[in-house]
């Protein structure tokens, strides 16, 4: 682990030195929220600690843990014990051949920081004390997580400089990429050092950092406490029938303050991820850093890597989600839009024009509705889509269903609440659509164009401001009938 500004190259060596398992970059752990425990803040891991799951000679530093992953929202107990098992497999003795030191591997500067003399032995810090270390290296975790918060809202002023000198100023407001989750940011800052994670604007393109973070949410899942039993039993062969269950699940307010107690559930702009609801970001006039909840884009992110056992993970914002998977249907939407093609389950895009930015995304419900997280004051709920008369709508379809003989769970569909739209829509244009590859479960087709039986407007030019890259793109954009040419 490099500590401190910069990125140690050195090895971890002595009982230290491992080989990591070469990874894609889009590879993420995350539970199915069926296996998910209730007490999940932004992370996909339990508040609780398995403590069978340490080692026999660790198992008393249990406590320890359970407290240095209760410090902020985003570092829990499993990605602490996580690690400590990468770090120095659970050896509190252990040294790096960069002077790393201890359970939690500080180096001396960065201990001198964040180490306390946790068990009052007045004795002073000590890395090579299990309770000393626990707890200092919670504090740098959430130090780093805010560091990263900072950087992502154009507020931070460490600083973003290498171990070979290179260096570059602080992000501006809008320049750090928000499509890349904060805990996984903090790891390869814990990793890199806080100062790389700053430089490349993201993770470290270096190979033990970018080994480093899928490890570490790998081994998390172990660590977490026992799964919750009170919830879904989703199990249908079509993962994005699944995708709108879970959806629908945030627009019960019971359910959702039983899955969150002690948390009030709200639209929050930049909330909410891959792993669940979290608290939102500082950016394009809101500051929703302490609005806990989902934008829409945060919320389509969620379903469909829960629904696919965390094999895909979409961007962060509704106009690049909308780029992804298979084209289904597309035109000004309207009552006689074709939904002849479009199944319950399959995400819809919003444009005020074609060609446009698509400012919101949501999934299609079946019976002429949608589920969605719109705007503030706000949460999940579900809609008709003739809220969209008059803009642009594209359906995209994200995941294959499943080749397996039968449905599993033929009642999902009724759990899901997503009858088809039977006689609602019309058919009057339907894009040809190309196969779908054999090779990959997700492709992206070509699209080939029909002639639809009424002109189409040009987008019209939009300004700096709506150019820019937004972390959940849903600001609500006013909805008028398209005139009749």
């Amino acid at each position: 682990m490099g500590f401190g500004i910069g990125f140690v190259a050195a090895g971890l060596g002595g009982a230290l030195t491992a080989t990591f398992a070469v990874v894609t970059a889009s590879y993420m752990v995350a539970f199915l929220p069926w296996e998910e425990p209730e007490s999940v803040d932004s992370g996909s891991y339990s508040r609780s600690l398995n403590a069978n799951a340490l080692p026999a000679h660790a198992r008393s530093y249990a406590p320890y843990v359970e407290k240095a992953g209760s410090m902020c929202a985003e570092i829990t107990p499993a990605i602490v014990a996580a690690q400590i098992e990468a770090e120095s497999s659970w050896n509190k003795n252990a040294v790096s051949d960069a002077n790393a030191q201890g359970l939690s591997q500080f180096l001396p500067g960065t201990w001198r920081q964040y180490g306390r003399d946790e068990d009052g032995s007045g004795n002073g810090a000590d890395p090579y004390n299990p309770q000393d270390a626990i707890m200092a290296q919670g504090r740098y975790d959430c130090a780093i997580v805010g560091f990263v918060k900072q950087m992502r809202e154009g507020t931070y002023t460490g600083g973003c400089r290498l171990n070979d000198g290179r260096e570059r100023p602080p992000p501006k407001p809008g320049e750090f990429p928000k499509d890349t989750d904060i805990l996984e940011l903090a790891l390869a800052g814990y990793n890199a050092g806080e100062g790389a994670v700053c430089y490349f604007r993201g993770i470290p393109p270096f190979s033990q950092t970018k080994a480093y973070v899928p490890k570490i949410l790998k081994a998390a899942a172990k660590y977490g406490g026992t799964p919750s039993t009170a919830t879904a039993n989703c199990t249908t062969n079509d993962p994005n029938l699944c995708a709108l269950y879970l959806a629908k699940q945030y627009a019960d307010p019971e359910w959702a303050a039983k899955k969150h107690p002690g948390k009030k559930l709200t639209y929050s702009w930049g909330g909410g991820g891959s792993k669940g609801p979290s608290y939102g970001i500082a950016d394009s006039g809101y500051d929703d850093r302490n609005v806990f909840g989902f934008d829409c884009s945060g919320l389509v992110q969620y379903a469909y890597h829960q629904a696919s056992s965390g094999r895909f993970t979409l961007p962060r914002t509704a106009d690049q989600q909308r780029r992804q998977g298979d084209l289904v249907a597309e035109g000004y939407g309207g009552k006689n839009f074709d939904l002849s093609k479009v199944h319950p389950g399959d995400a819809v895009a919003f444009s005020k024009a074609r060609g446009g930015h698509y400012y919101h995304i949501a999934i299609y419900a079946g019976g002429g509705q949608v589920v969605h997280a719109y705007t503030h004051g706000r949460f999940v709920e579900v809609q008709p889509l003739s809220n969209y008369h008059g803009v642009y709508w594209m359906f995209r379809r994200y995941l294959e269903p499943l080749k397996t003989g039968g449905d599993s769970c033929p009642s999902c569909a009724v759990q899901a609440g997503a009858p088809r739209h039977g006689s609602d829509y019309v058919s009057v244009w339907q894009p040809a659509l190309p196969p779908r590859s054999s090779a990959a479960t997700l492709t992206r087709p070509v699209r080939r164009r029909g002639s639809p039986p009424v002109r189409v407007r040009r987008a019209p030019r939009r300004s700096s401001r709506e150019r820019r890259a937004r972390p959940g793109g849903c600001r609500a954009a006013p909805v008028r009938p398209r005139p009749r040419p």
